[in-house]
């Protein structure tokens, strides 16, 4: 057997995006155009996504493919630093896997696999250009409801043409977060593309993975298998990995049609932390935030024994209401939305009962938060 030499942090990070999406077990294998690959297929049924990561490795090792322990072997890797190395041999008799790391030799028992899932296959749609911040703000809202599968994912409304806007959606029925991307980012192809979801464990592994090998420049490409055996198959490719999954049957909700198209009353603040420091104290005690618009922006929380409040002097306004309007929200919601916007952030109200509408200075991202019941 020859020893095959990769990153250590690089396969541990990988490992670590793996068990976040999901995946209890992953194929390792050294395959025979030379490519050590990590695999996982999807984690349950009914879980449609699967990822595939080439990673870098030193030497040439003789080819095999072997199912470990995802959580195993990270704990082997711990703390694994930049440009440290880690030493594997696969045996096929008896099936295991010899790691060695940092001088310390471990042996882990594995089972036999194939090379495991083959992405890339059908139709090139285009290129997505979106950056891991917007995409995980966005999937922040996403439905987490297994009953509720439609809206469990980010939802991808591509344009056919360089010029077009591409919107991201996700939300669970509570609130929604949607973010643009315009001539610099977004869609970039010569087809057009039917709008499509990153499914849920699909958006799992997207985020996992773009957090461990953090790329906000460059392009994704996006290729379309409608012949594929579980039904239409959509794969997204970015650097070394790749994730796949299988579109789903039920219709994602046109959210461009509840994105209130007006507000009666519009207050600019300064930048998104002062929202954010405004709603933090009532998500630390668990309990609903009372915001009334006035002459400035008042928070009231808690019941009982440890009330709290503060204030807020916004930037500007627009339709301030003569009396005090009172609006009954999930702090939770607000710091999450709060979170992507950056400078200048916009609140909207129309009324105590409606929808509060949220936008960034550049008015590249937009979400609404529903109220509470009084």
């Amino acid at each position: 057997m020859k020893t095959t030499t990769a990153y250590a942090l690089e396969l541990s990070r990988t490992l670590a995006a793996a068990r976040k999406a999901g995946a209890k077990t992953a194929t390792l294998a050294v395959t025979d155009d030379g490519r050590l690959t990590l695999a996982t297929l999807p984690a349950q049924i009914g879980d449609s996504a699967s990822i595939v990561a080439h990673l870098t490795f030193r030497g040439w090792g003789d080819p095999w493919a072997l199912s470990v322990d995802c959580a195993a072997l990270k704990k082997l890797l711990a703390r694994a630093k930049k440009e440290e190395t880690v030493e594997l041999v696969g045996s096929a008799d008896p099936h295991r896997l010899t790691v060695t790391f940092r001088g310390a030799t471990s042996t882990l028992p594995c089972s036999p696999a194939s090379v495991g899932p083959a992405h890339g296959t059908g139709t090139s749609l285009g290129m997505l250009d979106v950056g891991n911040k917007a995409l995980a703000w966005v999937g922040t809202a996403a439905s987490r409801d297994d009953t509720r599968p439609a809206l469990m994912g980010v939802h991808v409304r591509p344009t056919s043409t360089h010029d077009g806007f591409t919107f991201l959606d996700g939300t669970d029925g509570h609130r929604l977060h949607q973010a643009s991307l315009g001539i610099e980012q977004g869609w970039r192809g010569t087809k057009q593309a039917e709008p499509f979801t990153l499914g849920s464990a699909a958006l799992a592994t997207a985020q996992a993975l773009a957090k461990a090998f953090p790329t906000d420049k460059g392009h994704a490409s996006v290729k379309c298998n409608k012949d594929a055996p579980k039904g239409t198959e959509y794969t997204l490719q970015r650097d070394s990995w790749s994730v796949s999954w299988v579109r789903d049957s039920e219709r994602y909700p046109e959210t461009h049609r509840v994105m209130p198209s007006c507000t009666k009353t519009k207050i600019t603040l300064l930048d998104s932390a002062q929202l954010v420091t405004l709603a933090s104290p009532a998500k630390a005690a668990n309990s609903p935030l009372h915001l009334t618009v006035n002459g400035n922006i008042a928070a009231e929380w808690g019941i009982g024994a440890a009330p709290g409040s503060c204030s807020l002097a916004y930037a500007s306004a627009q339709g301030v209401p003569t009396e005090p309007l009172v609006v009954l929200l999930n702090p939770a919601y607000l710091v999450d939305a709060a979170k992507g916007m950056g400078p200048g952030l916009v609140m909207g109200f129309n009324g105590d009962e409606d929808p509060v509408k949220i936008e960034s200075g550049d008015w590249s991202r937009r979400a609404i938060v529903m109220p509470l019941l009084k």
